[in-house]
């Protein structure tokens, strides 16, 4: 009885490691996509907020050469700790949805849009969320 149980417990381990298989899409037509999200604050330190034509600026000289086939931006309150003083900021943030097929150079292209936002409005980070998912267009 005792092997038994070690060789189910070798079996479940070994399936874990095994990469699953992506699920197909439900609605006919729609492709799996990867759906990044990325928070951009808005408080530039030592400067005012970003405006509206930095931001309009930033995203055509940037993010559209990066990401052209589409994206959507939103407005919206953030919270974060910075995490050297440990205190909490309340930021205005933007929030750029794109889904995108996934490719080898993906990861670089979200590298290169965060960096030159950092580098660009002095920013500490850049929050993105990655996620799997299907897309109709």
């Amino acid at each position: 009885m005792r092997n038994w149980h070690l060789s189910a417990w070798v079996v479940f381990a070994a399936l874990a490691l095994v990469p699953q298989a992506k699920a197909a899409c439900l609605m006919p037509g729609a492709t799996p996509m990867v759906i990044l999200t990325f928070y951009f604050g808005e408080n530039i330190p030592g400067a005012p907020l970003l405006t509206p034509a930095q931001w309009d600026d930033f995203a055509a000289k940037v993010i559209t050469p990066v990401f052209p086939d589409g994206l959507t931006v939103t407005d919206g309150q953030g919270q974060w700790m910075d995490p050297r003083t440990k205190e909490i900021s309340h930021d205005p943030t933007k929030i750029l949805t794109v889904a995108v097929l996934d490719s080898p150079g993906l990861a670089a292209k979200i590298g290169k849009v965060i960096a030159a936002y950092k580098t660009a409005y002095h920013q500490q980070s850049v929050g993105i969320i990655t996620e799997d998912a299907c897309a109709k267009f």
